[in-house]
This record gives C-alpha cells, structure tokens and sequence, in this order.
C-alpha cells in the first residue's frame, strides 16, 4: 500500500528520560506570523507506516474528529481530531500564527503513552510550512516548538526559524520505546525541504 495525501487544505541514540512514570505528553508549536504551520506525528512499527491512522496531521481526512466520532473530515478542519486508537489528539489546523492570545499553543499535539498500538515503537514529531517550498522557517516570526511532559516538564525547546531557517520542514524530537519495554525521549532534531508526500514516503 502506498501512502499518499493531496496536499490542498480545507540518527543519534535515544537519550535522556526514561519516561515510564509519565503518560502523557504535549507537543506546542507556536509562531506570529501569516504563515501557516502544521504539526504532525507518526506513529511508526519497525520504523515504517503501516496506515493511514498511523499519520497524525493537518493533511490526513481520514481521521477521527474528537466532537463527534466521525472518522471521515475534512482536510484542514480547524476542530480537534485524534487517532482512532486516540494515543494522539491534535488540537486542530490553525491556518496563520496570528492568535490574539500569544501564550497559548497555535497547534498543539497531545499523546497517550497507555493508548500506543502494540508494536509501535516510535513518534516523530513534525513542523511543515503550508504550502511547501513557498517559503522558508526564516520568514516565520517567533516560531518555536516544546514538547514537554503533562506535568509541565520541559524535553525540549526548539527555536526554528534561527536553527533551520533554510528548511520548509522539519523533525523536532521523536518518543522511542526500546527493546526493554522503556519510552525514551531522543531530541535530535533534523531540516528537510519538500512537501509532505515526500516525508511520508520515507517512512513506507
């Protein structure tokens, strides 16, 4: 099966925490600008997608709107949606940075350890810029990422429009569950250029 989205809206070691003692974690990106930014994570077994629900993005229809249960949306839907297994809920497709409320997230990504599909090993997480190639994170104003724990904790913060500014994507921190059993949190963080199929098919 090859997995492909139309894109029009509407290898360093894990490290650091051993996160067993804490389920649930939040991914926030934010920006101030009229660009629009999405956030996305894979759920991968093996390394690889093995479905659509394993794709946690702006760009997937196919996933589950959380106010409603129903499993067909429409791309770009600004309500919340989440996995069918909803290990991962998105907050939904914010389509500029301008919120009038800057310390509040513009997409947000919220994952359940406890509801992770068995076999599924790994959680990369995201940033894009829509539409792809138009434009460069150096353009974004204040465009930063955190992923921290429920309990407020901090694993990372990434500022990219200064550390990636020639890239229109990139991998920011990835969850990673090793042959023990333990969730590890790797930080390493990697700028792409291309459009979102691209990413995808790297993981197929």
């Amino acid at each position: 099966m090859t997995i492909q989205f139309q894109l029009s809206k509407e290898a360093s070691a894990p490290i650091t925490f051993n996160l067993n003692k804490v389920q649930e974690y939040i991914v926030e990106l934010y920006w101030q600008s009229a660009h629009d930014l999405d956030v996305h994570a894979f759920l991968l077994t093996n390394d690889v997608i093995t479905g659509y629900d394993d794709i946690v993005s702006t760009y997937n229809p196919t996933l589950v709107l959380q106010s409603d249960g129903v499993t067909k949306r429409i791309a770009g839907d600004k309500r919340p949606f989440q996995n069918v297994q909803g290990s991962v809920l998105h907050n939904g497709d914010a389509k500029t940075g301008l919120n009038p409320n800057e310390a509040l997230p513009d997409e947000q990504l919220k994952i359940n350890l406890s509801s992770i599909k068995a076999g599924q090993t790994s959680i990369p997480f995201f940033v894009s810029i829509h539409p792809p190639a138009n434009s460069k994170f150096k353009e974004v104003a204040d465009l930063r990422l955190v992923i921290k724990q429920c309990d407020g904790t901090k694993l990372l913060e990434a500022h990219l429009g200064r550390d990636f500014d020639q890239y229109d994507m990139v991998q920011v921190g990835m969850l990673v569950k090793n042959t023990s059993g333990d969730w590890l949190f790797d930080p390493k963080a990697v700028g792409l250029n291309g459009d979102f199929n691209t990413l995808v098919g790297a993981f197929q």
